[in-house]
């Protein structure tokens, strides 16, 4: 295991909820607003013992319990996965390849996946003109990809789409449909696998056969490799949940079928070296293209802050053992689950795209200085156009996402920055000096791209700089004339994106 770690603390899991003294807790899994816990009597590991397993959904808002009926499997448990889109839906894997699905109070064992040892699901968004029906991504301990249609009462498709060569047990799959950038009805899929020391990404149509059928026919895959376990380490764990998780949020712009969440921002996966985790970016990726950016790895903590104690009702030195059996990823922790105990990453403060420009703006080559020499001889020349007048990541992907403005209210905090504000203002006024005498804007910006790039960018500084109490009157000024300068509208797009925030308003 390795010796450092950057755990912020350890806690024991003191659930409201407790097992009676004859029960011991084997796996549970979170859905949309409830928590499946399994149980089976003490001492017995489920129903190869004889002694059936038992499923309980508490309603995390009510605290209510229901006891579901199981269909009877002669094997272990072996994995629980809960659909993460409804509080309704889970599958339980057993050890003998026996998989039992779970809607609202009704069980049946999938047959069409008898033999297959699931290590892996992903929940796809629900349709909602088919309430009842659940497609999923299987993945099995040999590194296939199946895809199934869960219906109550039977499994209306089922089909392997897709294996990993070489093979390797998948320990994580997730799953999330995105809109083409500037292309309503075009319709992509991203989908994210993780076996214990490679993640693979996997990008294309909407359609799960054509996605996977383009990387078919691929002599090699992609994929991110990490080290294997320490020396000594025991690896891969059970295969108690998921070790791949999609940080997902409500209440924002819907990310596809099934609107009310956002599309993920970022991912973390339970590697053999730790939890390795990297943000998201959605918008104009082609086929067999990325949409991981910014990533690192964070190291587990190390034994003797697992063996640790600390405080009253915290776990004893042998609660929190390893290795860890899966993770769950929110906005402001890496929750790392091991049999008896949580451990909260607390992650470090990762720099904003304004921290990020004022470092690409000190550069001595392709910095501000270089920048705004460039603009005043006449011509961009070189490479910097994403740190000086920035993308929207609503409207364009670029090479460098880290850079890109995720809304107006970050735009308005780029025109107030005490650097930034005021280094925009004097280059972009530089531009539309050259524009204004007539320079090509091909010319001034170096490119007809980079043309569209700047239209783009002013833009979204003038929807953001003006129409509320928080305006920046001098900003929407020169970005207005700039746009004149153009000779161009302001960016439709862009405007229908930056406007429905509160800090924007589109300029007459």
């Amino acid at each position: 295991m390795p010796a450092d770690s950057s755990a912020a603390a350890i806690v024991a899991l003191d659930p409201a909820w407790r097992p009676a003294a004859t029960e011991s807790l084997r796996l549970a899994a979170a859905g949309d607003g409830v928590l499946y816990l399994l149980t089976s009597p003490s001492g017995g590991g489920g129903s190869s013992s004889g002694s059936a397993p038992s499923l309980r959904r508490l309603t995390l808002a009510t605290g209510e319990e229901e006891v579901l009926e199981l269909s009877r499997v002669s094997a272990t448990p072996a994995g629980l996965f809960a659909d993460p889109h409804s509080s309704t839906s889970v599958l339980i894997a057993h050890a003998n390849g026996d998989t039992v699905y779970v809607h609202r109070s009704r069980s049946r064992v999938l047959g069409k996946a008898r033999g297959l040892l699931i290590t892996a699901v992903a929940w796809l968004r629900p349709d909602p003109s088919r309430s009842d029906t659940r497609e999923v991504l299987l993945g099995s301990s040999s590194g296939a990809i199946f895809e199934a249609a869960l219906e109550p009462t039977r499994t209306s498709r089922y089909r392997q789409l897709f294996t990993l060569s070489p093979p390797a047990p998948l320990c994580g799959l997730a799953a999330e449909p995105f809109v083409s950038q500037g292309a309503p009805d075009d319709k992509r899929l991203f989908v994210l696998a993780a076996t214990p020391t490679r993640y693979y990404e996997f990008v294309g149509p909407a359609s799960l056969e054509a996605l996977f059928a383009s990387y078919r026919e691929l002599s090699h895959l992609g994929h991110v490799e990490v080290e294997g376990p320490p020396p000594g380490t025991a690896w891969p764990p059970p295969h108690k949940g998921s070790s791949l998780d999609f940080d997902r949020r409500r209440g924002q712009e819907g990310g596809g079928r099934g609107s009310g969440a956002s599309p993920p921002s970022a991912f973390a996966w339970l590697s053999a070296r730790g939890v390795y985790c990297g943000s998201l970016l959605f918008g104009a990726q082609a086929p067999r293209d990325s949409c991981v950016y910014d990533s690192e790895m964070r190291p587990y903590p190390p034994a003797t802050d697992l063996a640790q104690s600390s405080g009253a009702g915290s776990a004893s030195p042998a609660a929190l053992r390893w290795p860890p059996l899966s993770l769950a990823l929110t906005e402001l922790h890496l929750l790392v689950l091991y049999g008896g105990g949580v451990a909260a990453l607390s992650p470090e403060q990762r720099p904003s795209a304004l921290d990020l420009a004022v470092r690409a703006q000190a550069q001595a080559r392709s910095g501000y200085a270089h920048a705004l020499a460039e603009i005043q001889a006449g011509r961009k020349r070189s490479c910097w156009i994403w740190w000086i007048w920035p993308a929207y990541s609503k409207v364009r992907t670029t090479g460098k996402p880290q850079y890109s403005l995720h809304d107006a209210g970050a735009a308005l905090a780029w025109l107030h920055h005490p650097t930034l504000g005021p280094r925009l203002l004097e280059i972009t006024r530089a531009a539309v000096h050259l524009l204004e005498k007539g320079a090509p804007s091909t010319t001034v910006c170096g490119s007809a791209v980079d043309a569209d790039k700047f239209h783009e960018s002013v833009s979204l500084f003038a929807v953001a700089s003006g129409g509320h109490p928080a305006a920046h009157a001098e900003g929407n000024a020169l970005c207005l004339a700039a746009l004149r300068a153009l000779g161009r509208p302001i960016h439709a797009e862009t405007a229908r994106h930056a406007a429905a925030g509160p800090l924007a308003a589109v300029p007459p």
